[in-house]
C-alpha cells in the first residue's frame, strides 16, 4: 500500500508485517455457521481477514475476523487465540471495539466483534482536515483506551491511524487487538506490527513493554500535526537506525500545534528507560494540553464537587435536573426505565466482573432506537450508585432511593453467579415501585454458557420491549463495528 502523502516510498512499512501464506478469502454471500453473511472483504490483518457481514438473527451489520488456515492449522497458535479472546472480551470500553464471540464452522475459526459507521483516522490525516480541537480530543480518548487496556495487562502492539476508527459522533474507537500480548510478556516468538509505528526496541528485538503502544501514540500525534511521518527511510535497516535518533524536525501545518512537539519528543524517545522515566508526567502534559481544557473547567469543577461531597442538596440539584428536563421535553409520554450494573452474589462472580459492564450495555444497545423508551445507561447508574456510597446487590430501600432520584418508571436489575466451568446462573428482573410496595417481573433465569450470554441478553431485550408493549424502532437497528 502506497500513500501519497509520504514523501518517501514506504516499501510496505506503513502495512502490518507478518510472514503469512496466501489464503484465498471466502466470497461474498458465504454463510457462516447459519448466522453470518459475508458481504465484503476490508482487508487482511496480522491474524486474520476482516469482513463486513449481516447478523441474519438480528438483521444487523457485523464486523467478523477469520483466523489465517496457517494459525488454524497450528493447534498451540489456535489454543493461544482462543484464550486470547476469553482475555479481549472482557475489554468492555467506549473507546475500544468490542469484541463479541468466538465460532467455529468446518476449517475456518472466527470471531465476532462490533460494526461502527464512521472514518479510519488515517483517511482523516489524508484529507489534512483535522482541527486543534480534533486532535486534543483523540489523544484524550486513545488514552483512555490504552488506559483501559492497561489495566487488564493488554498491550495493542500495532496501534496506528489505520487501526483507529471515528465515529459519527466523533468518538474514538480503537480496534484490532489481534495481535495484543500481555505487558508482562516482554518477548514474543513472532513480531507483527507496522514498522513506521513501532517502538525501536520492539523493531529489532520484539521486546514488550508498558510504553510500547504509547511510542506509537507519539508518531500519530506527530502525524496528526505534520501531515506525515517523521522518517524518510524507505527498508527495515535505515528506519531501525532513525528509530535511535530523536525527531529533530516538527514542520506542523498549524503554528498553534507547535504545543505538541515536547509530549512528542518525550513519547517517541529511542531509549526505554528514558520513556518509562517519563510515562506518567507526560500523558498528564498532553491531557493538560488543550485549549478546550479552559472552556470544560466551567462545568467540571461543579461536576467535581458535586460527586465529592455527595450531599443531599447536590442529589436533590441532579433530581431536579432529571426532573427539568422531563418536562421540558414532555418525557411524561415515555417509558423511563434505568439499567443497573449486573451484579455476582457469590465470591466465584469475580472472575465473571465482565458480565457487570456488558450485560446494561447490551440490552441498553438494543432499547436506544426505540424513541419512547429514556433511558439511563448502566455506566451512568453506576455513578449514581458509588456516589451514594451502596454496595451490589441492592436491596428495596436502596432500589426505593434510586427510583425517585432518577425518577424511572423502572429498573431493569440482573445477578450472576458461576455454577461450573464456563456456564454461570443469570437472573434479570424488570423492577417496578409503587411506594413500599414492590413489583418484580422475571424476565430471564437461567443457566447459560459464557458464549451463550450475549444472545441470552437480546432475548431479554426483545421479551421487555414486549412486555413494556413497545413497538418497532423508529429509527434504524442499533449499529454493532468498522474496518479492521
Amino acid at each position: 500500500m502506497t500513500d501519497d502523502s509520504k514523501q518517501v516510498d514506504n516499501a510496505g512499512l506503513d502495512e502490518t508485517l507478518l510472514i503469512e501464506n496466501g489464503d484465498l478469502e471466502l466470497s461474498p454471500g458465504t454463510i457462516l455457521v447459519g448466522r453470518f453473511q459475508l458481504e465484503l472483504s476490508l482487508g487482511k490483518g496480522a491474524f486474520g481477514t476482516v469482513y463486513k457481514a449481516l447478523d441474519l438473527h438480528l438483521n444487523v451489520p457485523i464486523a467478523i475476523k477469520v483466523l489465517h488456515q496457517k494459525h488454524a492449522r497450528d493447534n498451540q497458535v489456535l489454543e493461544q487465540f482462543k484464550n486470547e479472546i476469553l482475555l479481549l472480551r472482557q475489554l468492555s470500553h467506549q473507546n475500544i471495539v468490542r469484541v463479541h464471540e468466538y465460532y467455529q464452522d468446518g476449517e475456518h475459526y472466527f470471531i465476532t466483534m462490533d460494526w461502527i459507521d464512521g472514518e479510519l483516522l488515517s483517511e482523516k490525516i489524508n484529507k489534512q482536515n483535522l482541527r486543534g480541537k480534533d486532535i486534543q480530543l483523540y489523544c484524550e480518548q486513545i488514552i483512555a483506551a490504552l488506559k483501559y487496556a492497561g489495566e487488564y495487562q493488554v498491550c495493542h502492539r500495532d496501534l496506528k491511524p489505520e487501526n483507529i476508527l471515528i465515529g459519527l459522533d466523533n468518538r474514538l474507537y480503537v480496534f484490532d487487538f489481534g495481535m495484543a500480548v500481555l505487558v508482562e510478556s516482554t518477548h514474543e516468538q513472532n513480531f507483527g506490527g507496522t514498522p513506521y509505528y513501532c517502538a525501536p526496541e520492539y523493531l529489532q528485538h520484539n521486546a514488550v513493554n508498558e510504553t510500547t503502544d504509547y511510542y506509537s501514540l507519539g508518531i500519530i500525534l506527530y502525524e496528526m500535526c505534520c501531515g506525515k511521518l517523521p522518517y524518510q527511510s524507505s527498508d527495515l535497516n535505515g528506519l531501525s537506525q532513525e528509530k535511535q535518533q530523536v525527531i529533530t524536525q516538527f514542520p506542523v501545518q498549524d503554528k498553534n500545534y507547535k504545543k505538541y512537539q515536547p509530549v512528542v519528543l518525550k513519547l517517541t524517545a529511542p531509549l526505554v528507560r528514558s520513556r518509562e522515566e517519563d510515562l506518567q508526567p507526560t500523558i498528564n502534559q498532553l491531557l493538560t494540553l488543550s485549549a478546550v481544557q479552559k472552556q470544560k473547567q466551567g462545568w467540571l469543577i461543579p461536576t467535581l464537587v458535586l460527586m465529592l461531597l455527595v450531599t443531599v442538596g447536590g442529589i436533590y440539584l441532579f433530581a431536579t435536573r432529571q426532573i427539568e428536563q422531563q418536562e421540558n421535553s414532555g418525557i411524561n409520554q415515555f417509558i423511563s426505565l434505568a439499567l443497573l450494573p449486573f451484579s455476582g452474589s457469590s465470591e466465584d462472580a469475580k472472575q465473571l466482573s465482565w458480565v457487570s459492564r456488558s450485560g446494561p450495555e447490551i440490552i441498553g444497545n438494543q432499547l436506544k432506537p426505540h424513541s419512547k423508551i429514556r433511558l439511563l445507561s448502566g455506566q451512568r447508574t453506576q455513578k449514581i450508585i458509588n456516589s451514594l456510597g451502596y454496595q451490589q446487590p441492592l436491596g428495596q430501600k436502596e432500589l426505593s432511593v434510586l427510583v425517585e432520584l432518577l425518577n424511572v418508571d423502572y429498573l431493569v436489575q440482573g445477578v450472576y453467579n458461576p455454577v461450573a466451568q464456563n456456564e454461570l446462573q443469570l437472573t434479570i428482573d424488570l423492577v417496578q415501585l409503587l411506594g413500599d410496595e414492590e413489583n418484580r417481573q422475571n424476565l430471564f433465569n437461567q443457566v447459560v454458557s459464557d458464549q451463550a450470554v450475549y444472545d441470552s441478553l437480546l432475548t431479554v431485550s426483545e421479551g421487555l420491549l414486549k412486555l413494556l408493549a413497545i413497538g418497532e424502532a423508529q429509527e434504524p437497528a442499533y449499529q454493532l463495528s468498522k474496518d479492521d
